[in-house]
């Protein structure tokens, strides 16, 4: 009983700021469900509750090294709470120039931004969206193998690298749901550079349907990953964010053949996605596991058809939701079979 009240005054912070985002989130879905298709709704739904799952999550992460865990939620609170005094002071002085400036509520509300976002939208918009799907690789990477390389002068290395991956992964969630929220709710409280952040992640439907990006989407379905140590972690970031941007650029780029046939994917996208992810896993195997090499190969094939079926299946469910469980259900199995 003790350890239960220990771990819920460390980690109520931050799992009450997800879970109160989460229905927050729910509510905006409940609310505005006249307004956008069933699948559209459904995406926000599962946001929301990507938001209220990771809250239970969280704590799990810190358990596992009890002689540091104090500390590790000291520092993702002081973080946490960091980002969220920032985004509230940002807040608060968008209100007030709002309030001494009244016109900026009709030049940032939501038609201004969607008008000028689909006048300007081209190739290179969908380039830098995919782009940005990739930074939770281009971040988590780095961290894991600094920390790595550290492990004779740092014998937590690997809850520290945890904590880190963690504390930004919140943080950049808290920033892009609250943001988005505001977005989708009261756009004129944005200041310019905020909105022109936020493009960076969008796509035409989106904005459309003034709906969430799927960036914190992607993150969140990361974070239950983390507890099955960093070989699965980091091949489900590289596959889900790193394959499928190739996968898509590829087809933007170079795609002719669509398949099926009314589809926007090309079968150059599938290749691409394919290859990389069957490159990707082997070569995380290779280098974190001590695994039979013909069993790694096997991993990488299924892994890749994996990715293929989910790309290629239409399901109402972005797959930047679905792509992580997939492949780290079928890695999960694959290495509990060994």
């Amino acid at each position: 009983m003790q350890f239960f009240y220990k771990t819920m005054y460390r980690n109520l912070p931050v799992s009450l700021t997800l879970t109160v985002l989460g229905f927050v989130i729910i509510l905006h879905a409940i609310k505005t469900r006249r307004k956008k298709s069933k699948s559209v709704m459904l995406d926000e739904l599962l946001l929301g509750a990507l938001h209220i799952i990771s809250s239970f999550f969280y704590p799990l992460f810190y358990n596992r090294y009890a002689e540091v865990s104090d500390v590790l939620f000291l520092v993702t609170n002081v973080f946490v709470g960091l980002t969220l005094f920032s985004i509230m002071a940002i807040i608060l002085r968008e209100v007030i120039k709002v309030k001494w400036n009244p016109k900026l509520k009709i030049k940032r509300g939501y038609e201004a931004f969607k008008n000028n976002f689909l006048a300007g939208y081209s190739k290179k918009n969908q380039y830098k969206r995919r782009l940005t799907h990739v930074i939770p690789a281009a971040v988590i990477l780095p961290i894991y193998l600094i920390s790595k390389s550290l492990a004779p002068v740092m014998p937590h290395w690997e809850a520290w690298s945890v904590c880190l991956i963690t504390t930004i992964g919140i943080s950049f969630v808290l920033f892009f749901s609250i943001g988005d929220l505001f977005r989708v709710n009261k756009p004129h409280l944005l200041p310019d550079w905020g909105a022109k952040l936020f493009t960076s992640g969008l796509n035409k439907e989106e904005v459309k349907n003034n709906t969430f990006s799927t960036t914190s989407a992607m993150v969140l379905a990361f974070a239950p990953w983390i507890l099955t140590g960093f070989l699965i972690f980091t091949v489900v970031v590289l596959v889900a964010s790193v394959s499928d941007a190739l996968a898509a650029i590829t087809g933007f780029r170079f795609g002719k053949r669509n398949f099926p046939k009314k589809s926007k994917k090309t079968v150059e996208g599938y290749i691409a996605g394919i290859l990389s992810t069957f490159g990707l896993v082997i070569l995380m195997f290779f280098i974190l596991s001590r695994i039979n090499p013909l069993y790694i190969l096997v991993i990488g094939s299924l892994a890749a058809l994996i990715f293929f079926l989910v790309d290629l299946i239409d399901l109402p469910i972005d797959d930047n939701k679905i792509n992580p469980q997939a492949i780290g259900v079928v890695l999960l199995v694959l290495l509990a079979s060994i």
